[in-house]
This record gives structure tokens, C-alpha cells and sequence, in this order.
């Protein structure tokens, strides 16, 4: 009960805007979006990271440990600084949270193209390597990635928020399309995301 009511307190406080919110405009892209795990409700559908619903029925389960999530948000030129995730299922789910996580952006635009091109980001991208060029399902575009983290399902807090890259932030490089990717899991055969949020 208390660790509900801190959440609650935090939740009613100012917080910095979403972008990934759909009734703010942002839309999952079907083409870069994992299957829906069968094993899920009816209402088992990618659309429920980007609502403010976090009962349990309204995460969204794919099968495996691994899979990734499109996001078109509602403004080309957001150029992100914070990617947020939160799983609420209860403790005893914890095996289907996502573990090891990789946020992609997808490069768009002479500018954007120029900017990914830079020495700046030469130097960055030579560091982020070892993660590939983009998310399993790429369609031939081209990615740039800007976070990798762990999720901590035993946290005492559910949302967690991590930071982009400082170079990706310094360059002010913009996206309109966000990949989530989940690398692993922490063991189940399934996996859930509660809710993204996007900040910037």
C-alpha cells in the first residue's frame, strides 16, 4: 500500500511531457512491431504502451525474449533525452519483464542525414557497435542507436527512465520514428511492456 500511494504521488506531480502517448498523436508502426503473444487477453495489443492505462490487462505480451515495438510520434522533429518503461504486472511475472533494452531511432531527412554522418556521431556510433546497424526488423532503413540499459523488474519502482546518449542529445539529431527492442528477458517464455514513454 505504500509503495502504491508514492506512486500515486508521483504520478500526480508535474512531469515532463510524453510524446509516445496516442492520445497525443503517436501511433505504432505495425511493419516494425513484434506479433502479439496468443497467449494474451483479447485486448493483447501493441497500442496499450501508449496509453496511461497500466492495469494488467492493458500491457502488451509478445512471445520470447526477444521483439521490439514502433512508435511514430506526433512530431518529426522531437529529439529525445529520456526513454521511460514500465512493466506493473506482479512480482510474480517478473521473469517476463524485459531485461537488457536498446531504443533506436530511425534516421530521416537531409539534416538528420548530415547530422548522423557527422564526426560527432562517427565517434559515437564507433562506441554502439556491437549492437548492429538497427533492430532485428529494420525494413532497409537506416538506424542510429541511442540507448542501451537493463530494465530492473525487482525495483522498487516499476517506471524506469534512462537517459539517451549525451552525444546523440549534444547533436540535436530529431526522429519520428522510435524502435523499442528487447534484447532478453529475464527468463519467461513471453514477454510484457506495461507502457513507453518518450521525453525530450
Amino acid at each position: 500500500h505504500l509503495e502504491r500511494a508514492i506512486r500515486m504521488a508521483l504520478e500526480s506531480t508535474a512531469q515532463p511531457h510524453d510524446f509516445a502517448l496516442a492520445s497525443g498523436g503517436a501511433r505504432i508502426v505495425p511493419d516494425l512491431t513484434s506479433r502479439s503473444s496468443p497467449r494474451g487477453t483479447a485486448s493483447n495489443k501493441p497500442d496499450n504502451v501508449l496509453t496511461e492505462d497500466l492495469h494488467r490487462d492493458a500491457c502488451w505480451l509478445f512471445d520470447g525474449g526477444t521483439g521490439q515495438v514502433g512508435i511514430r510520434l506526433p512530431d518529426h522533429s522531437i529529439s529525445p533525452t529520456h526513454l521511460a518503461l514500465d512493466f506493473t504486472l506482479p512480482a510474480y511475472f517478473s521473469s517476463d519483464a524485459p531485461r537488457r533494452v536498446v531504443l533506436w531511432g530511425m534516421v530521416d531527412g537531409d539534416l538528420n542525414k548530415r547530422i548522423y554522418n557527422s564526426q560527432q556521431l562517427q565517434d559515437y556510433r564507433d562506441t554502439v557497435r556491437h549492437l548492429g546497424d538497427g533492430p532485428a526488423q529494420a525494413l532497409g532503413y537506416t538506424f542510429l542507436a541511442l540507448s542501451e540499459f537493463e530494465y530492473d523488474p525487482l525495483a522498487s519502482f516499476p517506471l524506469q527512465t534512462h537517459r539517451i546518449a549525451n552525444a546523440v542529445v549534444a547533436s540535436h539529431i530529431s526522429f519520428g520514428i522510435l524502435v523499442v527492442e528487447v534484447k532478453s528477458n529475464w527468463g519467461g517464455i513471453r514477454t510484457g511492456i506495461c507502457r513507453i514513454r518518450v521525453h525530450g
